[in-house]
């Protein structure tokens, strides 16, 4: 029997269907469920909308079966039987047919039957023209119908592309897919193809990389990367012991206010935030009036899970770079990355950490080319080659992601950021158990990690073990209230259990903190 749920306030929600657990087809981004946890948490008697879309860029248009095409200019947009979903040449979209994702790329048409699902189909789609990408995970099925050909599956990621002539492609990048008209039938595994021309049986599966299909999954503001803090990124790794040398040539100097601030950097860094707050306090007592011990002490109580008291901190530094240093840092972990960023870019001028922090939530926004360019202005270290590889991994780029995980690796094997990152790229790569792995070493090194806790979660997702994923991204919430990723997987978990209300006030708060996700 499968453990109940474990509620958004830390109780426990048993859904229970037919005698078990109830398990709804889950897709890893969270748009899926946000529309569908919704649509399923208040389920209309009359007229139920089957599906939605949910996110759109550029040009999209939806018809009912009897009006005429309306622009979509905001969504969720219900969907019923019979209507249909047009993209233009820059356009595409994200649409939920009873629970499944299906993301539609541009120059596509497709319509949503008329008729019901067959017995055991939860998802239906009939693709007139383009191309469509479809995630599942789960026990539900779902069922693409082609003028030449129809594709049914659960548990897979797939895509399949019909030409003006109605010649069909159907893709598997995991899982397999049954592919069959009357004329004949075939199975395709992972990385495997077939082909079909009206009026003749599905071709034998060919050999494929098809590895690229997977990359759309890993949409920038939701992917759960959030690198440390450091506040002497100049000092070599290992630090314990460097910062209890400096411990002790501060108390040696009390009067010293660089020997204090210096050795709270370390112990900060290090992860001794008691010190570290300790001896920024000291350095605050010798001047008063300086920026930087007072930037110091509102990191360290930020990085101590004390936010109030670090905005308190950060607002009393003295005006200038530590301050905006301060306020953008309070500002990311707050999930106010709007007001985040201009404060890092500003602090960015004169120190160089900012660097880091302003690419985070240039990433949250989903403004991939500040992110980058931000990633990029950051010291090479470990933490900017891993968020290079995150960056990378959202614009499709596998070989490059892959190189910048291992360079990170490199540099520090040791550190929950190295190994959050190369747990991602695997992840994207479908390379699960080298996925599971690097999360598993990622929460060792940092078991106050949220962000390793979400991608462990993710990963136990697409795994189809949920009952790890639930308690992974709970444990995750828990530690970062305002970490939207994190609530984005929750709520996904939850849609996949059949939690629908749950899941809605999950992704409600993923929304929330980062609008981007959208």
């Amino acid at each position: 029997m499968n453990k109940p749920l474990r509620g958004l306030g830390g109780g426990r929600v048993a859904t229970m269907h037919g005698g078990r657990a109830h398990r709804a087809t889950r897709g890893v981004a969270f748009s899926l469920c946000l529309a569908w946890a919704i649509c399923a948490s208040s389920a209309p008697a009359v007229a139920q909308a089957v599906g939605a879309i949910v996110s759109f860029s550029g040009t999209v248009e939806a018809k009912t079966a009897v009006g005429a095409w309306a622009l979509v200019k905001q969504t969720p947009v219900p969907l019923f039987r019979g209507d249909v979903v047009r993209t233009g040449a820059d356009g595409s979209c994200v649409v939920v047919i009873n629970g499944t994702q299906i993301r539609i790329h541009s120059n596509s048409i497709v319509r949503v039957p008329e008729a019901g699902n067959r017995r055991g189909v939860w998802g239906r789609l009939t693709v007139l023209l383009g191309k469509i990408g479809v995630w599942l995970l789960g026990d539900r099925k779902v069922e693409i119908v082609t003028p030449a050909a129809k594709a049914a599956a659960s548990g897979t990621a797939f895509q399949v592309e019909v030409s003006e002539d109605g010649r069909t492609q159907v893709t598997v990048a995991a899982g397999t897919v049954q592919v069959y008209n009357d004329l004949g039938s075939v199975q395709v595994a992972a990385n495997q193809q077939t082909i079909v021309i009206p009026g003749q049986a599905p071709s034998p599966p060919i050999a494929v990389d098809a590895s690229q299909i997977l990359i759309w999954e890993a949409a920038l503001p939701g992917l759960p990367l959030k690198p440390e803090v450091r506040l002497a990124p100049e000092v070599p790794l290992p630090l314990p012991e460097r910062a209890r040398q400096a411990v002790a040539a501060a108390r040696a100097a009390p009067e010293d206010e660089a020997a204090q601030l210096f050795a709270a950097a370390l112990c900060h860094d290090a992860g001794d935030l008691a010190q570290a707050e300790e001896l920024a306090r000291a350095a605050i007592r010798l001047v008063p009036d300086a920026p930087q011990p007072r930037a110091f002490l509102a990191v360290s109580l930020l990085s101590a899970g004390r936010p109030a008291e670090a905005a308190a901190a950060a607002a009393e530094t003295p005006a200038g770079a530590w301050r905006d240093f301060a306020t953008g840092l309070v500002k990311l972990a707050s999930g106010d990355a709007e007001a985040a960023l201009p404060a890092l870019e500003a602090a960015a001028a004169e120190i160089p950490e900012a660097h880091l922090h302003a690419a985070v939530a240039a990433a949250r926004l989903g403004r991939a080319e500040t992110a980058q360019r931000h990633a990029e202005a950051a010291a090479s270290d470990y933490r900017a080659l891993a968020l290079r590889a995150t960056l990378a991994l959202s614009a499709g780029d596998l070989e490059s992601a892959a190189r910048l995980a291992a360079d990170a690796l490199a540099a520090n094997e040791a550190c929950a950021t190295a190994q959050e990152a190369a747990a991602a790229v695997a992840m994207f790569r479908g390379q699960l158990d080298e996925a599971r792995s690097h999360a598993a070493r990622a929460i060792e090194a940092n078991p106050a990690s949220a962000s390793a806790l979400a991608i462990a979660a993710d990963i136990a997702a697409l795994s189809d073990d949920l009952d790890t994923a639930q308690d992974l991204a709970a444990r995750a919430v828990a530690l970062d209230p305002n970490f939207g990723p994190a609530w984005r997987i929750l709520g996904t978990v939850y849609n996949a259990l059949g939690a629908y209300p749950q899941a809605a006030r999950a992704l409600e708060r993923a929304v929330k903190l980062q609008p981007a996700m959208l």
